[in-house]
């Protein structure tokens, strides 16, 4: 799975760490006993005390990240600027939650999800290998506007869009008369569709 996906790769770090200590242990035995017999008792002691200071700091960095506190020069931490992400249409979301299926930007899924899953499921993210090819084919005809896009969103009854202004397909529904389509929320990076019925 790590070979197929960069992502995987903690969880095979995960998986594998109890069968590498048991692998390492023998070995790491042996060697404190070395160091024991080398260097004496007060010596070893020594040595030892200077995996405290690891295992310390290891500790205090895991609280850190753990409780959230912001370690960067402007103490801001981690921010999704809205220009790129749909923050402000989100928002909206969350006050204004809407009924039926969406159809999302694909770049847009994993951010989606981070502030609205499992309220709102995406339509895609960026887990491509899990979502399949065919998915991805299907994405590409809506938000390309093939002649095909409206029987995907039907063949997946969905009901609304969360999109970016500049998409083809935003500009097309702008463009057109569409009865079927309609702005329910928009702001400088996104829009919203919903569909009558």
């Amino acid at each position: 799975m790590s070979l197929y996906s960069v992502r995987n790769m903690p969880l095979f770090a995960v998986i594998t760490a109890p069968i590498y200590a048991a692998l390492i242990q023998p070995w790491a035995e042996k060697m404190l006993n070395w160091v024991k017999q080398v260097s004496g008792p007060r010596e070893s002691e020594n040595v030892l005390r200077g995996y405290v200071w690891v295992v310390i700091s290891i500790l205090f960095f895991g609280f850190v990240l753990w409780r959230g506190i912001p370690i960067d020069q402007k103490g801001t931490g981690n921010v999704f600027l809205p220009n790129k992400m749909p923050v402000q249409a989100v928002d909206w979301l969350e006050e204004n939650p809407q009924d039926g299926k969406m159809f999302n930007h694909f770049i847009w899924g994993g951010y989606i999800l981070y502030r609205m899953w499992p309220t709102e499921v995406v339509f895609i993210d960026g887990q491509t290998d899990f979502y399949g090819e065919a998915l991805m084919r299907e994405y590409f005809e809506v938000i390309e506007l093939t002649d095909k896009w409206k029987d995907v969103l039907n063949k997946h009854d969905v009901a609304w869009l969360l999109i970016p202004r500049n998409e083809i397909l935003a500009k097309y529904l702008y463009s057109v008369d569409d009865d079927d389509w309609h702005v329910i929320y928009e702001d400088e990076t996104a829009v919203i569709f919903r569909r009558d019925g």
